[in-house]
């Protein structure tokens, strides 16, 4: 019986870390405070000219543990760039309205490693 809880804890968890990985990514959002239709990025994901409906719109930003949102001023990864490892209800004076181009990478989470956020 405590055989069977245990491989039962274990594919749980197996199974938790999977899920951890698949919804990495970043998110961007139209206004500041998580205000506005999220588009999300995925892990991997490089956009070099962001739609219209998103180009110079970009206001917050949530990043998942373990990943780096690349945002530029300019199409094509071009001009100034800023770095997010984590969330931000407002990307600032500098950076609002202004991204034309991102990126999102991802680490895989290790095994030893909290998946939890604040």
């Amino acid at each position: 019986m405590k055989r069977n809880m245990i491989v039962t804890i274990g594919i749980t968890l197996a199974a938790m870390l999977v899920a951890a990985n698949a919804m990495a990514g970043c998110t961007v959002y139209r206004h500041k405070n998580y205000v506005g239709a999220p588009k999300a990025i995925a892990a991997g994901q490089e956009i070099s000219s962001l739609e219209r409906k998103w180009d110079n719109k970009i206001s917050a930003v949530k990043v998942s543990s373990g990943c780096q949102l690349t945002l530029w001023k300019k199409a094509d990864f071009q001009g100034d760039k800023r770095a997010f490892t984590g969330n931000a209800k407002f990307v600032g004076n500098r950076w609002n309205e202004v991204v034309s181009s991102a990126t999102c990478s991802c680490q895989e989470v290790d095994q030893n490693q909290s998946t939890d956020r604040e």
